[in-house]
C-alpha cells in the first residue's frame, strides 16, 4: 500500500494539532475492486492513512490501531485527484482525527488508540 497516497505537506498547529495534506493515487490497484465504476477509498484504508501520518509524527516504524473507539464515515472519499486533509491530536498513543475534503468538509471522524507492533 506504499503507493496508495502521497503526503503533500505536514504541519503542526500552535495547539498541537498535526495536519497532513495528502493525495490519493486514483490509479492504485485497490480501486479495480472498490469499486470499478465509482471508486471510493475503503474505510480501513482511511484508518491506515491516519495511522501512517501518526507514525511519521511519532517517529515510529510500525504502529497499528489497538482499538478504534469511534470511526464515523460521514461522506465517501473519492479518488478524484483533489487533496484531502488529515488532522489529528495525540495524547500518548491515543489519537483523535478528522479526515476532511479540500474545502474543509468532514469526511471521517476517528478516535482510537495506537500501539507499537
Amino acid at each position: 500500500m506504499e503507493d496508495f497516497f502521497e503526503i503533500l505537506s505536514s504541519t503542526t498547529e500552535a495547539d498541537g494539532t498535526h495536519v497532513f495534506v495528502v493525495k490519493v493515487n486514483r490509479e492504485h490497484e485497490i480501486f479495480k475492486g472498490h469499486f470499478p465504476e465509482k471508486p471510493i477509498v475503503p474505510g480501513v484504508t482511511t484508518l491506515m492513512m491516519t495511522r501512517m501520518c501518526a507514525q511519521r509524527v511519532l517517529g515510529k516504524d510500525s504502529l497499528r490501531f489497538q482499538t478504534v473507539k469511534d470511526a464515523k464515515y460521514i461522506a465517501p472519499i473519492v479518488p478524484d485527484g483533489k487533496p484531502i486533509r488529515i488532522s489529528f491530536s495525540l495524547t500518548g498513543l491515543d489519537i483523535k482525527a478528522v479526515v476532511a475534503a479540500e474545502d474543509g468538509s468532514p469526511l471521517t471522524n476517528i478516535r482510537g488508540t495506537l500501539v507499537e507492533e
